[in-house]
């Protein structure tokens, strides 16, 4: 009799068991966005059940230079802001940046942010993300139209002596319509935005106020 009565209560933990192992437990909160079975589908491991969107925090991936992402690390407070809220900043924390470049040689950076109440941003939105990167304070910043042929050619015109001087100079970042140069031009040279067409180097020019 004692055999028999421990068969039983064996058998009663292993239905146990089997019943526990069919719960399935998010491992984070949030939405569920996309279901993939249904109720009678058999499952082997690794099969997707549900999508799960968690709206607390969203994730913005953005791409970075290669001279921008020497002074980001981790940690780092960003401003987001969108299109659809244009009113509202929000805070954003960069919880990963990339070790490696693309061929554009960009870098991706990810950022992680807080929604804001009344204001969600929901997945899959747009949002531009605003760097506090400190320049090395080397460069000087001039229009992009500067550059004879276009910022590629790093070729630009000074006026020298009341003569057009051709120059070629290292370029930096761009900033909207402005290119930092890193060499090859000091800060009270008088930089040729216009007109460039009609010169070659050594052509006299008179500057227009």
């Amino acid at each position: 009799m004692p055999a028999c009565r421990w068969k039983a209560h064996t058998h009663n933990l292993y239905r146990l068991e089997n019943v526990n192992n069919a719960i399935v437990k998010a491992p984070v909160g949030g939405v569920i966005n996309k279901r993939f079975v249904e109720v009678g589908t058999y499952l082997a491991l690794g099969n997707k059940i549900v999508e799960i969107v968690d709206g607390s925090a969203l994730k913005l991936v953005v791409n970075i230079s290669e001279r921008e992402v020497v002074n980001m690390k981790t940690g780092d407070r960003v401003t987001v802001t969108t299109s659809v809220y244009p009113e509202i900043s929000y805070e954003g924390v960069v919880t990963f940046v990339s070790a490696k470049g693309d061929a554009s040689l960009n870098y991706p950076v990810e950022i992680e942010i807080k929604n804001i109440a009344g204001k969600e941003l929901k997945a899959g939105m747009y949002g531009t993300a605003h760097f506090d990167i400190k320049n090395s304070g080397n460069g000087l910043l001039i229009p992009r139209a500067a550059f004879q042929g276009g910022v590629n050619s790093k070729m630009i015109f000074v006026s020298e002596n009341g003569k057009a001087k051709l120059k070629r100079v290292v370029t930096g970042q761009s900033y909207g319509d402005m290119v930092e140069v890193r060499d090859g031009l000091k800060q009270d040279e008088l930089v040729i935005v216009s007109g460039q067409i009609n010169l070659v180097d050594g052509t006299a020019i008179t500057i227009l106020e």
